[in-house]
């Protein structure tokens, strides 16, 4: 009897075969059903983008992007860069002047005499604004010595951390819209490692301000108009996103293979009376166990029943029958 072909519009229409049942069967066809999920992974990026770029959680996405390797190395690449080109700077002056000369030899005797800082570190300090688009210092002074006693010398250029920064107002604009009055540092970048604010820096309504004459900055493409600058992860962030949504999405899939290959000791016996009589009980029962362990293997079975008989009569001894899952590093009992 010959099989009869439905034709719709000049098309032959075939019969769609059923998908696979379980995992063994999916991993065996030569169909593939799954999706990279480009529109997916698109829609969850333009959902997350806004939240997580935003002025209050930007630089907290910032520092988890340094969890993933690539940014991590490149990060480190430009800011080892930034650092050791801050290190070999040199003060130039005007060699027709006595007054420029003058300073150039105070400017240096600032940077030689810093408390506990180089250049190297101010360098690194500030080469923090390619991720945060900007890196604050407080310029802290203190009385010159020697030839310099009559003047004020650069004691140190503490960092200010922009994640310390207040996160509803972290700084201050005049009236004027083009100056900023100061920076405003919440309480708990004073917290001490007992939990507790330091009694000496009491903030005024709950934040501690700077005077912005006492600041200065390095910022990453910074204007008038954007002092703070941009930051490089910005641009960083969608195909690093696309990067973790599907990883995320494979782990899913690979991470039961995590736990090893299952491997299962029988009896001698067992397999010898299978193997004379393919047919019989104890070849059946072999066979059971194999698509049993192909099913712990594939995630198909979350568990599987086998017997404890043991080598002596008594129940004590070593099992007969014994399940272990075997890593690349070591076995894991069960």
């Amino acid at each position: 009897m010959k099989e009869r072909i439905r034709i719709k519009n000049g098309v032959p229409i075939t019969k769609a075969s059923s998908p696979p049942t379980n995992t063994t069967e999916q991993r065996q066809s030569k169909k593939e059903l799954s999706t990279t999920a480009i529109e997916f992974v698109r829609r969850q990026i333009d959902i997350l983008k806004p939240y997580e770029l935003s002025r209050s959680q930007r630089l907290r996405t910032y520092q988890i992007m340094l969890q993933d390797d690539a940014v991590a190395t490149c990060f480190g690449a430009r800011t080892m860069a930034v650092a050791k080109a801050q290190a070999k700077g040199k003060v130039l002056a005007n060699m027709n002047s006595e007054e420029s000369l003058e300073a150039k030899r105070f400017v240096d005797y600032c940077l030689h005499e810093l408390d506990n800082q180089s250049p190297l570190t101010i360098g690194y300090m500030a080469s923090h604004m390619i991720r945060d688009g900007w890196s604050p210092f407080e310029m802290v002074f203190d009385s010159g010595e020697g030839e310099w006693s009559d003047k004020w010398r650069l004691k140190k250029l503490a960092y200010i951390h922009p994640m310390s920064l207040d996160s509803f107002e972290p700084w201050r604009v005049l009236p004027d819209g083009k100056t900023i009055s100061m920076l405003r540092q919440k309480p708990d970048a004073f917290m001490g490692s007992n939990g507790y604010s330091t009694g000496n820096f009491a903030a005024h309504g709950g934040v501690k301000e700077i005077p912005f004459n006492r600041v200065c900055y390095a910022s990453y493409s910074g204007t008038d108009s954007q002092p703070t600058g941009s930051s490089l992860f910005d641009a960083a962030y969608v195909p690093w996103k696309e990067k973790q949504m599907l990883q995320d999405l494979a782990l899913i899939g690979v991470q039961k293979d995590l736990a090893g290959m299952p491997v299962m000791g029988a009896p001698s016996s067992l397999l010898a009376a299978a193997a004379e009589n393919p047919s019989g009980a104890e070849a059946q029962m072999v066979e059971q166990l194999k698509a049993n362990l192909a099913n712990l293997h594939a995630g198909d079975q979350a568990f599987a029943i086998i017997p404890t008989d043991t080598h002596s009569e008594n129940g004590s001894g070593q099992r007969q029958f014994e399940l272990k899952f075997q890593g690349i590093d070591g076995v894991k009992l069960l």
